[in-house]
């Protein structure tokens, strides 16, 4: 959400709306409290229920109960969840690691970029980059990029190779 130019101070990518925290932090309260074992992350501009020591039948159960409740509460706004490993993340449509990228590259004249994501919510940065940008992905899960690399070490030799 927040970028520096270079001799200049943190500015964020654009404002965002936070009076919805409140009311699904309410709902995530509700089910940490009939869930045993779960937990919530709160930033100031994202919710994320984690669920990872619960037992499967019940995190099944609550995860299919509380994305029934949140549909309902996030229909028609720019909030979406992301169904991640043990974890559902509710966030403006507009929080995205591709949404700044974009708005610094229209900032700056970069001649390449070369852009690296080890984790699945890269996956959207990489999906909203342009073509030309160079993407890689770090891990040995499936990916959209055009490129992987399976170690990050690899990844370091390459940046220091490129410096």
């Amino acid at each position: 959400m927040y970028y520096k130019p270079k001799l200049g101070k943190w500015k964020m990518t654009e404002n965002l709306k936070t009076e919805w925290i409140p009311s699904v932090l309410s709902v995530f309260e509700k089910f940490v409290d009939r869930t045993p074992g779960s937990s919530i992350e709160k930033k100031k501009f994202y919710l994320a229920w984690y669920h990872p020591i619960v037992d499967k039948e019940l995190a099944r159960k609550s995860l299919t109960e509380i994305k029934t409740v949140l549909n309902s509460f996030i229909a028609n706004t720019d909030l979406t969840m992301l169904d991640g490993n043990k974890v559902l993340e509710v966030k403006s449509t507009k929080v995205s690691k591709g949404r700044a990228s974009t708005q610094i590259q229209k900032q700056v004249n970069f001649d390449e970029i070369l852009c690296f994501g080890d984790d699945w919510t890269d996956e959207f940065m990489f999906e909203d980059l342009p073509e030309k940008i160079h993407s890689i992905r770090v891990g040995f899960k499936k990916n959209k990029r055009k490129a992987q690399c399976s170690f990050a070490l690899r990844v370091r030799r390459i940046l220091q190779y490129l410096l």
